[in-house]
């Protein structure tokens, strides 16, 4: 800016524009602008002592590992993560999860004979499946078995159905009132006081003294003292999708012996095919068990479809074995 530039107005200075200004207060700033060690050395070296060496940081930060050095950041992330995880499983198994379902299946066969294979289930042998829905009856072998039971299956649609009925000892009572059933995956003693006899759920057919002359009609059964059925068969249903969350199976050390336990899927309309296999003895490893975190599907990722009918069988290296599973599914809504 010239002087030219500059016009004094009464006792002021203002430049072109107009705007006041004091010489003497700039000239002032100037100064002290030049006396300032901007970007020097000084400068440069108090920015390169406080840097993050490695050793600095991973202190701090700590080691991508398992577990990581307390009260670093991974660490607390750890904690935080699974914090989160925790309360979630635990909503999920309160039903507070909209749209996920817990189904928890346990089962036992108590005399699995030597060579042969059988379903894992209180009744023994190999489960029949249902080919269309029918309606179902309910009889106990004890004529003085009067509790009520709560029936649970899917119905003609394949969607969850729960029916309850009263028992009249060794009399056949039909299931409900005209409900059918594709699918019985569980059956229990809703009552007040403990079976004396065993239960038996089956499609029509005739009975002895309370008890199904057709096993392969035989649906769902209560072995005397349970008061619960123990059976390995879940069917996906309708709407949903499942994912298994844990698995686990034993055997008895009532004998010295070995059994191959397996899981089976069938998809609607297919074969069953092996998903999972483990052999547990009386002598060594009783109990095999599995968890998966965030509840993998041993399926696949797309978890398995509608529909899939899912069931654990053993063998037995001796005969009259006991082999016990279960397992927990998750149901999510398609």
């Amino acid at each position: 800016m010239s002087d030219s530039d500059l016009k004094v107005k009464g006792t002021k200075t203002t430049d072109a524009a107009g705007i006041v200004i004091n010489p003497a207060k700039e000239d002032g700033n100037l100064a002290t602008i030049a006396g300032k060690d901007f970007a020097t050395e000084t400068t440069l070296a108090a920015i390169d002592a406080g840097k993050l060496e490695e050793t600095t940081f991973t202190g701090r930060v700590g080691e991508v590992q398992d577990s990581p050095t307390t009260n670093t950041i991974l660490d607390r992330l750890k904690t935080i993560g699974s914090n989160i995880t925790d309360a979630n499983t635990l909503n999920v198994a309160r039903g507070l999860v909209t749209g996920i379902k817990v189904i928890e299946i346990f089962a036992d066969n108590p005399d699995v004979d030597a060579v042969d294979v059988e379903d894992i289930w209180c009744y023994g042998g190999t489960y029949t499946y249902s080919t269309s829905a029918v309606i179902h009856y309910i009889s106990s072998s004890n004529a003085g078995d009067t509790q009520s039971i709560k029936v649970y299956g899917l119905d003609t649609n394949w969607n969850l159905q729960e029916v309850t009925v009263t028992l009249q000892g060794q009399t056949k009572i039909q299931i409900g009132t005209g409900e059918t059933f594709i699918r019985i995956w569980r059956v229990k003693n809703d009552g007040s006081t403990d079976l004396a006899g065993d239960l038996y759920v089956y499609e029509d057919d005739t009975i002895t003294a309370g008890v199904p002359d057709t096993a392969t009609k035989v649906r769902g059964h209560i072995f005397n003292g349970n008061n619960q059925s123990l059976m390995s068969h879940f069917t996906i249903p309708h709407g949903k999708t499942g994912y298994i969350a844990s698995c686990s199976a034993g055997i008895s050390k009532k004998k010295d012996g070995l059994s191959n336990v397996r899981m089976y899927f069938r998809e609607f309309e297919k074969v069953f095919q092996v998903k999972g296999s483990e052999t547990v003895s009386s002598t060594g490893s009783s109990i095999w068990s599995c968890n998966y975190p965030f509840f993998r599907s041993v399926y696949d990722s797309d978890g398995i479809p509608a529909k899939t009918d899912i069931k654990l069988t053993a063998d037995s290296s001796v005969a009259d074995a006991g082999v016990s599973a279960s397992y927990t599914i998750l149901l999510v809504d398609e």
